[in-house]
């Protein structure tokens, strides 16, 4: 028996090697062991953390029936780990084997099988248990070599996507460990790697290698990280940026000589920052060129040609303008002398043409990749690099932009040179718009201004024309007034005077306005006394309250000086408008003219009364030509509107301002201020005595003082 098993035994290796089949070979032993149609058993388990509580069991292989009450029987041989053994119900010992792997407990050889099959197998268990920790300790090598393999596939399939690879050296023992993707990214192979210092800094680029150096020495000397981003030897890759990120493990790590690194490909990183930089700054100096208050819009455009001429590095930068007669250049940065400011070209024997018809831009960085046929300017200038773009005012070709080099260019023009040719293209075509629209408008002002002035022209003409027959209708009028007439007689005549007053009132309105609208009123200020002011515009009032049912009301500020200085006569013209239209538009009730003093430095005039009143919506316009409080205002007492609107201008006029308060059906309350100036060192004469007193007449209606 034993000689069958030890035979078996060496089957199982041999196929085992064969195979790496652990399950099969395993089988061939277990088939010795138990007879399944004795209802024995054999098999082996592998032990998962043992010793553990969280250790468990899984079958490696097994031949007859398992019992599942067998259970508790295996986990309690795991728990203690020993060879344990127990009659089962049918006459058979059911025992557990432990199988131990480098010294650890692994697995654990099951065996339900009667006494005397037990006594054969006993002498093999060593043989048997050998082989099992070799089968386990081979599938576990195994298991670490393809975890290993696709670890390091993922490895570098991870460093070529991410254009990273890794690298360890030792400076004593002058091992070297580098990951392929380190030698595809420095464009090296085997043996270019130095295992020193050096070695390590010599692919950067010249004028940084001593940084590189010096970063890596003091990671040494500290037992620090290096982290840092420089440019590949341009001998190597041109143009390249790696980053290039390390430590040297402290004596924690029991190898205080070994430099652990990597490097990562950045080129594109760094260009697209560098890129998104240039052109943050670019349009930063576009927004100081536009923003120039200082500047015209030629300087501005200069400006540009200018800038976008350094950023292409193109020696020619043309503004064009199309029209019938050909293509004008109208400004233009140029070693050319035949380019220039004023030159007019042929347009369809240039490249220019092309930007007009196709309406989009165009680039090429050699004639070669132009895409147009060659033209006859072309082979004068000899331009071979060229970018433009046309330029659209109010929605219609207006011109082109273009800047061009006789040399060819090395790199082609980018997709955000063409952006920002575009918006350069752009911003020129509104301020063109904007700079045609506001000459147009300037026409039409002039245009509006010129038909304004002879509007006024003719008013003022007809006004004058009008003045003298009015003056001498009314002057007629009243002489005839003052000759025997019947009452019918003298009731047409007062008619003909009123009508007549009324027109001369109408007339010089007209004046007045067209006067303060072409600013030719002259304010003259001189000293009077404002109490002889007021005793005027009180008569005048009293005078048109007869037979009416108003009564007069005077308050005035003894504080007030004696003189003031103002224009007298506008004054006057202001209070006799404010107190006209209080009688106007009152039929009973009150008016009530106030002088008071206003701050310490004007002097205020108010004008209430018990009137019709103006509605909310009206006092914002109350004051503009033409502004009435309702259309049943022009209706019931006539006039056009312009008496508050001259009384507004010469409040202005005056050093002041106006305001109305009103509540419809119970009046309104008119109010404005003037400077009060006082006279310095101004004789008095005997007119303009202290005690000259403001009296109101004694006849007429009702009045306070």
């Amino acid at each position: 028996m034993s000689e069958k098993i030890i035979r078996a035994i060496n089957r199982a290796y041999s196929s085992y090697l064969k195979n790496q089949n652990l399950e099969e070979a395993l089988s061939q032993i277990l088939e010795l062991l138990a007879d399944p149609c004795s209802d024995e058993h054999a098999s082996v388990v592998k032990i998962e953390n043992p010793g553990q509580p969280d250790s468990y069991w899984t079958t490696l292989s097994s031949i007859g029936t398992f019992q599942s009450d067998w259970k508790s029987f295996i986990h309690q041989a795991i728990r203690e780990v020993r060879q344990i053994q127990t009659e089962t119900d049918k006459q058979r010992i059911l025992s557990g084997f432990p199988i131990y792997v480098n010294g650890v407990f692994s697995a654990l050889l099951i065996l339900a099988v009667s006494q005397s099959r037990k006594e054969l197998i006993q002498p093999c268990m060593e043989a048997i248990s050998d082989f099992v920790a070799y089968g386990l300790e081979e599938e576990t090598r195994l298991h670490l070599e393809k975890n290993l393999i696709e670890q390091t596939y993922l490895l570098a399939l991870t460093e070529k996507i991410a254009k990273l690879g890794h690298w360890k050296i030792n400076l004593e023992t002058k091992e070297v460990t580098i990951s392929d993707e380190v030698y595809r990214i420095l464009g090296l192979k085997q043996g270019d790697f130095a295992p020193t210092l050096e070695g390590l800094t010599r692919f950067y680029h010249p004028e940084d290698q001593s940084v590189a150096e010096n970063c890596i020495r003091e990671a040494i000397s500290n037992q620090s990280e290096f982290n840092f981003e420089l440019r590949i030897n341009p001998q190597l890759k041109p143009n390249m940026v790696v980053k290039t990120l390390g430590f040297c493990p402290d004596h924690r790590f029991g190898d205080t000589s070994t430099i652990i690194g990597t490097i990562q490909d950045v080129t594109e990183r760094v260009a697209q920052t560098n890129a998104l930089q240039e052109s943050e700054e670019t349009l930063e100096k576009l927004h100081l060129i536009t923003s120039n208050n200082e500047m015209t819009l030629e300087e501005k455009i200069l400006s540009m040609l200018r800038m976008c001429s350094q950023k292409f590095k193109t020696p020619y930068a043309i503004l064009g303008k199309n029209d019938d007669n050909g293509f004008e250049i109208l400004q233009a940065i140029s070693p050319n002398p035949s380019i220039a400011a004023g030159t007019l070209l042929n347009r369809n024997l240039t490249h220019y043409d092309h930007l007009l018809k196709g309406l989009e831009p165009i680039a090429f960085e050699s004639r070669e990749k132009a895409p147009f046929d060659r033209r006859p300017c072309d082979d004068k200038i000899r331009f071979e690099a060229f970018i433009g773009a046309p330029i659209f005012v109010n929605s219609k070709i207006y011109g082109t932009i273009s800047f061009s080099d006789t040399k060819k260019r090395e790199e082609a023009f980018t997709p955000k040179d063409l952006s920002l040719l575009q918006i350069v293209a752009s911003w020129i075509g509104i301020e063109k718009s904007r700079e045609e629209f506001q000459k147009n408008l300037q026409i039409q002002k002039e245009k509006a201004e010129q038909a304004s002035r002879a509007k006024s022209e003719f008013l003022v003409n007809v006004s004058h024309e009008l003045l003298t027959p009015t003056n001498g209708v009314i002057g007629l009028a009243n002489l005839m007034a003052e000759t025997d007439l019947d009452q019918k007689q003298a009731q047409l005549i007062r008619g003909v005077i009123d009508s007549g007053n009324r027109l001369l009132s109408l007339v010089t309105d007209i004046l007045d306005m067209l006067q303060l609208e072409e600013g030719r009123v002259l304010i003259q200020k001189h000293p009077f006394p404002l109490t002889r002011l007021l005793d005027q515009v009180v008569r005048e009032t009293t005078e048109m309250l007869q037979g009416k049912n108003i009564e007069l009301k005077f308050e005035y500020d003894s504080t007030l000086p004696d003189l003031i200085v103002s224009d007298e006569n506008r004054l006057k013209r202001i209070l006799s408008s404010l107190t006209h239209n209080a009688v106007k538009f009152t039929e009973q009730g009150e008016i009530r003219i106030q002088v008071l003093q206003h701050q310490h430095d004007k002097i205020q005039f108010i004008v209430s009364d018990t009137g019709t009143g103006i509605e909310e919506e009206k006092l914002p316009t109350i004051f503009q030509k033409f502004g009435k409080g309702d259309s049943s205002t022009k209706q019931k007492h006539g006039g056009m509107g312009l008496g508050l609107a001259i009384t507004y201008k010469l409040v202005n006029l005056l050093g002041g301002s106006i305001g109305v308060e009103s509540t419809p059906e119970e009046g309104s309350s008119f109010w404005f201020t003037i400077e009060k100036l006082l006279p310095d060192n101004l004789p008095v004469s005997p007119y303009l005595r202290k005690d000259t007193s403001f009296r109101l007449p004694t006849s007429g209606p009702k009045h306070n003082e």
